[in-house]
Order: structure tokens, then C-alpha cells, then sequence
């Protein structure tokens, strides 16, 4: 018996739709002709279910502003749990700058294996009557933030061999939570050096949370929207950044003399001089230079959200990352998702995508 729904035609189901819209008595029709199909540019739906994905896509934005209101309390809980969390990285810079020896049961934490648990044991069982590591002029832990970016792949290819008798030098990395603008700081503080006069060197990055009431659907959570960096004040005749070459020239008259041209040199360092991006919404900015942005902005939210809370287990290699380097990410495209959409649209220089509902 045929049902009033829909029967069955050469394998393929038909339904009939009356001219309301509704499935019952009416014009038969294939429903396979209603979908757009791998060869077909262009939608093929009915008035009626183009006019329900409107609603469905109505209430999406509706829920865009909710989850926009989230992030605004997740942000609000950041700030309040900071203050929690700073006791801890005090205590842990007083270890690793050598100005607290952590007692024995602070340091009764199980290894993740036996073995190196009992050689921690017999390490310490064998400096017992001795003066150990202080007989040996050793500090806290010696390079124990450049050790951690080292061993992060994307950290550790800013990192130049001119870079590092520098970095030997930074004994804090820290962040500090921004409430306006929104956003955050990351601090690094140096001890006293003979390459550099600042004590810190700071990273700011800007954030938004706004719903674009112009497509309230791109809306994808808080996205960093710009940065800034500091000036990084060098000791005389120590600027890493720079290589200083002679070279002979001839005058008018033919003498030569010898002329020193400084030319810039890459460096971890230029991570405080990021690209500036542009008030002008039309503006086209070169590919490459969103390119940089996109990445020094995931750079920052690593730095921020992973590297400083988990430090000791970069700092011993044992830390999961998919943060590697270049060269283990192969050839794929570029991921601009790190990058708002005004900064999307405004890099690409592309308008809006009509929507095909509303047609």
C-alpha cells in the first residue's frame, strides 16, 4: 500500500508537498533535487526549508551572544584565580634562582618511573655529610628558563647562538591578566647584565569579545586583535640584534678610508618589535606580515595559557606540545584562525560572503 508520505520510485524515495509547504497530498517531488549535490554551484532547497535554515541560523546568533557572555565570566574567573596562583610561581622563582634550598619534603614528589626515583634518593644520599651543590658554586637551577624554551620547538627556533649568552641572564618569565583593555602582558625579567639596561622586557597583547552585529555568526570566542612590544635598551657596543662589518671606500680625491656599517641580524629579541597593524579598516597588509602576526599571536597565548604554568616540565623535556618547529609542520597552509576576523578581512582585503539564504 502506498503511504501518504512518500513511496518508493526506481530505489529513490518521493514525497508529496502540498502547496503550503507541508508533507501530505500534493505535488509529487524528489527530494534529492532539493539539495545542492558535489557538481552543483548553486542551492537548490525550496522557499519553505530556506526559510527554516534563516530561523535555525537566527537562533545560532541568539546563542552567540550567550557564549559571548560566557568567555565574560571565564575571563572575570582568570583574573580572580590569578591571584591564587602567583604564591606558587614566587615560590618556584625562589628555587630557581637559587635565593630558597627547597626542604626535604618539599622535594618527596614520586618520578614518573622507579629507577629515577631511586637515583634521586642515592643523589641526595650521597650529599648527606657534605656540602654538595653548594661546595660546587651551583644556584638554584642555572638557566632554567632558557633551558625551557629550548625545548619548545617554535620557541627554540627564535632562540640565535648570539641570543643566548643574553637569555642565560632571564630569571623570570610572568604574565599579568589586563582587564581594559582586555588582554594580557608577558613579562621577562633579567638580572642584572652587561648586554642589556632593562630589568624587564615586556609583550602586550589586546583582546576582543564582541559579537559583529553585521555576521553575528563568525563569532568564535576572545581573539587577540593587536600586540605591542618595548624597547629593548642595549649596553654600549652589546646590541645582539646588530653586526658591525668595515668596508673600504674611495672619496672624490681617491683616497680610501674604512667605513663600519651595522646591518641587523635575526634575533630572539625581535619578538618585542612585532609588525604594526593599521587603523585602516581597507588597508591591504601583506601576506607575509600576516603571516608573522598570526603566528607571534599564538606564540603569546602558548607563552600565556601553557610555557609559564607548566615551566618545569618544559624544562625537563618532559612536556606534550604541539608547538614544534617549521620543519615538523611540513608544507601545510597557513591557519589564520589566530587572527580576528576584522584582521582576516582587513589582511585579505575580502568583503563578506553573501549568504545564500538570503536569496
Amino acid at each position: 500500500m502506498e503511504s501518504q508520505k512518500g513511496r518508493e520510485r526506481g530505489g529513490e524515495e518521493v514525497i508529496t508537498i502540498n502547496p503550503d509547504g507541508e508533507v501530505g497530498d500534493g505535488e509529487e517531488v524528489d527530494l534529492n533535487s532539493y539539495f545542492k549535490t558535489a557538481d552543483d554551484s548553486s542551492l537548490t532547497e525550496p522557499w519553505m526549508i530556506r526559510r527554516r535554515v534563516k530561523a535555525l541560523k537566527k537562533i545560532l546568533a541568539r546563542g552567540m551572544q550567550i557564549e559571548r557572555k560566557f568567555y565574560e565570566e571565564i575571563s572575570i574567573l582568570e583574573r580572580k584565580y590569578e591571584s591564587l596562583f602567583q604564591p606558587l610561581y614566587a615560590q618556584r622563582l625562589q628555587i630557581t634562582s637559587g635565593k630558597c634550598e627547597p626542604k626535604d619534603e618539599e622535594c618527596d614528589f614520586p618520578e614518573d618511573s622507579d629507577a629515577a626515583y631511586e637515583l634521586l634518593q642515592k643523589a641526595r644520599s650521597d650529599n648527606k655529610g657534605s656540602e654538595g651543590d653548594e661546595a660546587d658554586g651551583i644556584k638554584g637551577i642555572p638557566h632554567f628558563w632558557l633551558t625551557a624554551m629550548k625545548n619548545v620547538g617554535v620557541l627554540a627556533e627564535m632562540i640565535e647562538s648570539h641570543d643566548e649568552p643574553v637569555l642565560q641572564h632571564l630569571e623570570n618569565i610572568s604574565v599579568e591578566l589586563v582587564a581594559e583593555p582586555n588582554g594580557f602582558k608577558i613579562n621577562f625579567h633579567f638580572a642584572p647584565n652587561e648586554f642589556i639596561k632593562n630589568s624587564v622586557l615586556t609583550k602586550s597583547y589586546t583582546m576582543k569579545n564582541d559579537v559583529d552585529e553585521r555576521d553575528p555568526l563568525s563569532y568564535d570566542g576572545p581573539e587577540i586583535t593587536n600586540c605591542h612590544g618595548c624597547t629593548v635598551e642595549w649596553q654600549e657596543n652589546r646590541n645582539v640584534t646588530q653586526i658591525q662589518r668595515q668596508k673600504k671606500i674611495k672619496d672624490k680625491n681617491g683616497s680610501v678610508k674604512l667605513v663600519t656599517e651595522k646591518f641587523r641580524v635575526p634575533s630572539f629579541f625581535d619578538f618585542f618589535s612585532p609588525p604594526e597593524i593599521p587603523s585602516d579598516p581597507n588597508f591591504e597588509m601583506d601576506e607575509e606580515v600576516l603571516v608573522q602576526l598570526t603566528r607571534d599571536f599564538d606564540i603569546g597565548q602558548f607563552i600565556r595559557e601553557t610555557f609559564i604554568p607548566r615551566a618545569v616540565m618544559h624544562y625537563t623535556g618532559e612536556a606534550e606540545t604541539d608547538h614544534g618547529s617549521d620543519e615538523d609542520e611540513g608544507d601545510d597552509e597557513t591557519d589564520y584562525d589566530g587572527l580576528s576576523d576584522d584582521m582576516s578581512n582587513l589582511s585579505m582585503n575580502k568583503p563578506r560572503e553573501a549568504d545564500p539564504y538570503d536569496q
